[in-house]
């Protein structure tokens, strides 16, 4: 199986370019470390169904060395810090929002990352790793599209 990565420095492109342009806002700035964690919590997620496959292939993957169960809390404890950290740029004022669409996003997202924890101590069974994928990736969807459309809805 080939395996790829991509440079953080990839991930910085776009920055470059907003503020090569002079295009710069806060708002960018603060896309960097959402954009990071979230990223984190869907790769840990996903990585989930090959811990075992990869340990015995000898791939040092950050799903390999959490373990299974350490993997499964991580994802949702990703998703509650980047939530935290949308807070502080919203009661900071850092980031200018629409209250009325990221506190809403900010409820719907906790309960989902209830819910995570809540599956993050059951036994997950193999066939239930697309399921907490999925509620992973809704998750961090939500999160994201909220506070993006709280900020640049015009």
């Amino acid at each position: 199986m080939e395996r790829y990565c991509i440079c953080a420095g990839d991930a910085l492109i776009p920055v470059y370019a907003f503020v090569g342009v002079g295009h710069y806002t806060p708002a960018l700035i603060c896309l960097i470390p959402v954009a990071a964690l979230l990223g984190i919590a869907l790769n840990l997620a996903n990585s989930l169904p090959d811990i075992a496959e990869d340990a015995a292939n000898k791939a040092r993957t950050l799903a390999v060395v959490l373990g299974e169960q350490r993997t499964r809390l991580a994802c949702p404890l990703l998703i509650l810090a980047t939530e935290v950290l949308v807070i502080i740029f919203a009661v900071m004022n850092v980031v200018n929002m629409r209250a009325w669409i990221i506190w809403p996003t900010l409820g719907l997202v906790f309960m989902l990352v209830v819910w995570l924890f809540g599956w993050s101590y059951r036994g997950l069974r193999p066939l239930n790793y697309r399921h907490y994928f999925l509620l992973v990736v809704c998750t961090c969807l939500l999160l994201a599209s909220g506070w993006l459309t709280s900020i640049f809805l015009v």
